[in-house]
């Protein structure tokens, strides 16, 4: 990996986000998005507008990264209702708060592979509790006094 590749990818991945990408994707851009992982972004951001082989080969990650990431977001309203339920005081974090905020117009935008929360500090054994035998498996609970 070169320098001018990184910086070749960092702008490309910024003209991305801000959807400022010029009509035509290029092999290069495309390869940049594979390499560099940000490829379901660059799909979205340009269906229909892809030169192939490329554009057969991002479609293919974007639908992949949407399957991954749909069980997420029904696991992150099933984990909501049973803290909800026990009355906890929480708030969803990283990936999962910017999911919930709309932050990603698609939730094959935003990888993650776990839920983070927020638990206030008198909750987190109750929130523990409740979790573990609602069959969630709880890997941290740390009381901050």
């Amino acid at each position: 990996m070169r320098p001018d590749e990184i910086g070749a990818a960092i702008t490309l991945l910024g003209r991305a986000i801000r959807n400022e990408l010029p009509d035509e994707a290029t092999g290069e851009e495309c390869r940049l998005a594979q390499e560099f992982g940000f490829a379901p972004l660059l799909f979205f951001r340009r269906r229909g507008r892809l030169p192939e082989p490329f554009a057969t080969s991002l479609r293919g990650v974007y639908r992949a990264r949407s399957q991954r990431m749909m069980p997420m977001g029904f696991a992150l309203k099933e984990v909501e209702g049973v803290l909800d339920g026990a009355g906890v005081r929480y708030l969803p974090i990283k990936g999962a708060a910017l999911l919930k905020m709309a932050t990603y117009p698609d939730q094959a935008l935003r990888a993650m592979c776990d839920l983070d929360f927020w638990v206030h500090p008198d909750d987190c054994g109750k929130a523990a509790n409740q979790l573990k035998s609602s069959g969630w498996r709880v890997q941290q609970a740390i009381r901050n006094e």
